[in-house]
């Protein structure tokens, strides 16, 4: 599928004030954009950006910010009922620009989130400073229920470290990969937290899923994920 891309920016300042939002760029063909909000309070800026399909807002958003040590941190959600900056844009861009739908965010595949991934860190313009990409298992659909299956299959209760291992090997990091070999960044490691098992009417809730119904287990289990980013390492001697 081709992608064409408009970008818009959002300014909000420490007061959550809205400035205007300016057009970066613009294309007649565009069906997909790629919007940009900023949000700085107290000196300290976060930038979230999310895919707009014609009227249809993607569910997924990458909070970036910049920790202190000057490092970017991408914060990856995937919430269609309560996004931590989207009605408020929402409200600023169809007020001026009637452009963006209210009606829910759009779900996808894992396939889909990590093609729409890829568009966002394309146009991140600081993608070298990467260092973290912080989320949830269950965001990915159809590999968290891989992940489950596999788990649950290994162990069953709740282990960190077995945790870890399978998601070192997991599709999950080697889309990652994938994506990140073109800034010659790889992930470096893994670090699982709050692990734990949901009903998987959550997973529905939050992606749209491939698998049979009948093969995905009625426990789902989730964790919040570190994925440690770094230049690839040469094998080279």
């Amino acid at each position: 599928m081709k992608w064409n891309l408009l970008l818009f920016l959002g300014v909000l300042v420490a007061c959550n004030n809205a400035k205007d939002i300016e057009v970066i760029s613009n294309d007649a063909e565009t069906a997909n954009k790629i919007v940009v909000t900023q949000y700085i309070s107290e000196g300290y800026g976060e930038v979230e950006r999310f895919i707009v399909n014609k009227v249809d807002t993607s569910s997924l958003s990458v909070v970036f910010a910049e920790n202190t040590n000057k490092n970017i941190v991408a914060n990856l959600y995937l919430d269609i009922y309560n996004k931590r900056y989207r009605d408020l844009y929402d409200s600023i861009a169809i007020e001026e620009y009637n452009m963006i739908s209210t009606s829910s965010y759009y779900k996808m595949n894992s396939k889909e989130i990590m093609e729409e991934l890829k568009l966002i860190l394309e146009e991140f313009s600081n993608i070298n400073k990467l260092k973290y990409i912080n989320t949830e298992l269950l965001y990915f659909g159809d590999f968290a229920i891989d992940i489950t299956t596999l788990y649950t299959n290994k162990i069953g209760l709740i282990d960190y470290e077995i945790m870890e291992q399978i998601l070192r090997e997991s599709k999950i990091k080697t889309e990652l990969d994938c994506i990140l070999k073109s800034y010659s960044l790889e992930v470096k490691d893994i670090i699982v937290e709050k692990l734990f098992f949901v009903n998987k009417t959550n997973l529905y809730d939050l992606n749209k899923i491939d698998t049979d119904d009948s093969l995905v287990p009625d426990e789902i289990l989730n964790c919040s994920i570190v994925f440690k980013i770094d230049s690839i390492t040469s094998n080279i001697l």
